[in-house]
């Protein structure tokens, strides 16, 4: 039986951290592990090796406090890739219902397996594996092959549909948040949270989109057309397009986590007996407004950005045999 190696994190110098979590996880097999242990939530850390690796890593708590954080953090292989969540959903969009009832992260967590993300909900995976081949509601949009469209119409579409609905969605959403706050902040507390990371997710979800249409975008559509044409594409300054988009992946992650906290703190968009019809109308506005933001992040998440960097590594390929880009 293997047994992984323990990273006490906790007499590691503040700073170095991060960079001790990387070294020790790049030196991880393919489907190796080790357990990290903490004085404090590692969520930080995390974020720093999301920010570093994609989503190529599987990080499962085993005790979370209050006084010792003790994490699994494994390697993935391809096996993992191949039978993740993101990847049920993209063969069979139905079953987008089950995750959702059964509150499955498939948007920024569609790299678990369906195994792991039962561990993590303490779900018996056998009576969802049930649910997820049993009788499925038809999807309410229709079925597009987005696998197989060309990147920059992709990109096009993503900018059109889902960045248009913030845009068009969002001065509503937290006028709405402010001025229910307001009025009842007071008797239900949880509303000035709710504000708070309302703005918080709204503020990062603004910025991502910002750098998607002015740099990431524009350049995976190039990276498209140089596939097809045979024409050759300098590297970004960047070096390469993977680590902006484990940069996006990263900021993904934080916006939805912001958006999980206001379903928890609105118990899933359910408000309050007696309540006036604008406190409602805020509580379905939150519930559509995630409704998108999860299929955003999943056609991002896991189509584009994973065949955005195979065209980067084809592109780099086809550069060995024929040499640099003029």
């Amino acid at each position: 039986m293997d047994i992984p190696e323990i990273l006490d994190i906790t007499v590691v110098e503040e700073s170095l951290k991060g960079d001790v979590l990387l070294e020790k996880f790049g030196g991880l097999p393919m489907g190796g592990h080790l357990v990290l242990n903490h004085d404090r939530d590692p969520r930080p850390l995390y974020f720093r090796l999301l920010e570093h690796s994609g989503r190529n890593f599987t990080w499962k708590p085993l005790e979370s406090g209050p006084e010792v954080w003790r994490v699994k953090v494994g390697k993935r292989t391809h096996q993992d890739r191949e039978g993740s969540i993101g990847q049920i959903i993209i063969n069979d969009p139905r079953k987008v219902a089950v995750f959702k009832e059964l509150g499955i992260d498939f948007s920024c967590g569609g790299a678990r397996t369906l195994t792991e993300a039962c561990e993590l909900l303490q779900l018996d995976v056998e009576k969802v594996d049930l649910k997820l081949k049993g009788e499925l509601p038809a999807i309410a949009y229709p079925e597009m092959d987005f696998l197989h469209w060309d990147t920059g119409f992709f990109c096009k579409y993503l900018i059109n549909l889902h960045h248009g609905y913030v845009r068009a969605n969002l001065p509503f959403l937290l006028e709405m948040c402010a001025k229910i706050a307001r009025s009842y902040g007071t008797k239900y507390t949880e509303l000035r949270e709710v504000n708070t990371l309302v703005r918080q997710a709204t503020e990062g979800l603004t910025a991502n989109m910002e750098q998607e249409e002015t740099f990431l975008f524009p350049y995976l559509t190039d990276m498209a057309y140089a596939l097809k044409s045979g024409t050759r594409l300098a590297a970004p300054a960047t070096g390469s397009i993977t680590a902006v988009i484990h940069l996006m992946e990263a900021n993904h992650e934080r916006v939805y986590d912001a958006f999980l906290k206001i379903r928890q703190l609105t118990k899933c968009y359910q408000p309050p007996n007696y309540v006036t019809h604008g406190f409602r109308i805020l509580y379905k506005i939150l519930q559509e407004f995630e409704n998108d933001l999860q299929l955003h992040l999943h056609l991002e998440n896991n189509i584009l950005f994973p065949a955005a960097i195979q065209n980067e590594n084809e592109l780099r390929f086809r550069q060995l045999q024929y040499g640099p880009p003029l």
